[in-house]
């Protein structure tokens, strides 16, 4: 707003000048031409020094702000951060803390978030929130490797349990199979036929 105030002033002091005819001035009348040349000139200086003073004004109040705005977010922040302690209670421990926010910056980098945004997420409910997730991730991680473990181990029969009829037959079978390997003999051979019967 005094921008535009310094800026109304210069605009009306170059109409002024330029209505002037300078050069019919300076030869018919020496006197006038050298008063209102000064008049123009003390003017535009008392411009020019309203304008830096506006100038450093804004500046002044630029500054203050910028210090208010800081303050208050370094407030806001140690609140979020007393916050996030409450809700994640081993972070009080700072060894713990310190090794999952590293984990937690990972696994929040590893889903696309950059440094930036990750370095300047302070609100502990979100922050509260990506932990829980990373804690679930972990925990279905774990589970699926258990469960490809199971997958690849052979099926037990418990003892006391019965076997079915199609694993005695394919225990037969095998057992044949592995008799004519060794013996070769023509008698093993019709056996094996015969149980695949």
């Amino acid at each position: 707003q005094a921008q535009g105030l310094v800026d109304n002033l210069n605009n009306q002091l170059m109409a002024e000048f330029q209505s002037v005819n300078w050069d019919d001035l300076r030869a018919n009348d020496p006197g006038e031409y050298s008063a209102r040349l000064n008049d123009f000139q003390a003017r535009q200086m008392q411009i020019n020094q309203t304008q830096e003073l506006t100038a450093q004004e804004s500046n002044r109040i630029a500054q203050e702000q910028q210090a208010k705005q800081a303050e208050q977010y370094k407030e806001f922040v140690t609140k979020e951060t007393q916050l996030l302690n409450e809700a994640i209670p081993a972070w009080q421990d700072s060894k713990i803390a310190k090794a999952e926010q590293a984990e937690l910056s990972s696994f929040l980098a590893d889903r696309g978030f950059s440094q930036q945004e990750i370095s300047s997420a302070a609100d502990h409910r979100i922050l509260k929130l990506a932990y829980d997730a990373m804690k679930v991730n972990a925990k279905v991680e774990k589970v699926d490797i258990a469960k490809n473990k199971v997958k690849n181990l052979p099926k037990l029969v418990k003892p006391g349990v019965k076997q079915t009829q199609q694993a005695k037959r394919n225990q037969q079978k095998n057992g044949l199979t592995k008799r004519l390997k060794q013996s070769g003999s023509t008698q093993d051979f019709e056996a094996l036929l015969l149980s695949k019967m």
